[in-house]
């Protein structure tokens, strides 16, 4: 089975899929926990390094297919051969968050690219089993945000966006489900202001994930 946490960040998909894999793994299951960007255990740094610090000055149009790329990597790197080997495998992200952030909230990019970006997405990339939407306020993620360590000297890329743009990208991930890239996967919504990442865990598993 394969499942991607979603959502704007500040939503506790890092701190939900980490408690899923313990869950998981304490019920007999073998589980395998992965992220993008960066999965990919050797060069997966490098990605997550070029697409997240701002020091790199990546321009906009890159972004989509520098995402796809990581992707990719992750993807025959870690995705199938754990698939393969009968694990469920867990991610931190995964092609909503490109869907959202490269794709249906720019203004930069035509309708014709998009459908192709679309496309390219629904057919090259694996679809996950389960898509987990962790959602909450934009008021609220930062505020979580505001009481964490940052992964470089600032804040991300993404991190660091007005405020206009958080609330439009967590309106597009609460459509993600009716978008083509999509797929025929289970997508669901979950928010994390109304529900602990153990009561989440809970939920999935008891609903979700059949063992």
């Amino acid at each position: 089975m394969f499942i991607a946490l979603e959502g704007i960040d500040g939503t506790g998909k890092t701190t939900v899929a980490e408690k899923l894999r313990e869950k998981l793994e304490a019920a007999g299951a073998g589980c395998v926990q992965t992220r993008t960007p960066g999965g990919d255990p050797k060069a997966g740094p490098e990605f997550r390094k070029l697409l997240l610090n701002p020091e790199y000055n990546v321009v906009d149009e890159a972004y989509p297919f520098l995402f796809l790329s990581d992707h990719l990597q992750t993807v025959y790197s870690v995705v199938l051969p754990s698939l393969a080997a009968n694990n469920i495998v867990i991610t931190d992200r995964y092609i909503a968050s490109t869907w959202v952030y490269q794709v249906d909230t720019v203004d930069f990019l035509s309708p014709e690219q998009k459908d192709t970006l679309e496309k390219v997405m629904f057919y090259w990339m694996p679809t996950p089993d389960l898509t987990v939407i962790l959602d909450a306020t934009v008021d609220t993620v930062k505020e979580r945000l505001n009481k964490t360590d940052l992964e470089f000297d600032g804040k991300d890329n993404f991190e660091s966006s007005k405020d206009y743009e958080w609330a439009r990208r967590r309106m597009s991930y609460l459509t993600y489900k009716d978008s083509k890239v999509a797929g025929q996967g289970a997508v669901i919504t979950v928010s994390t202001e109304s529900m602990t990442p153990d009561e989440i865990v809970d939920y999935l598993m008891c609903k979700h994930i059949m063992l």
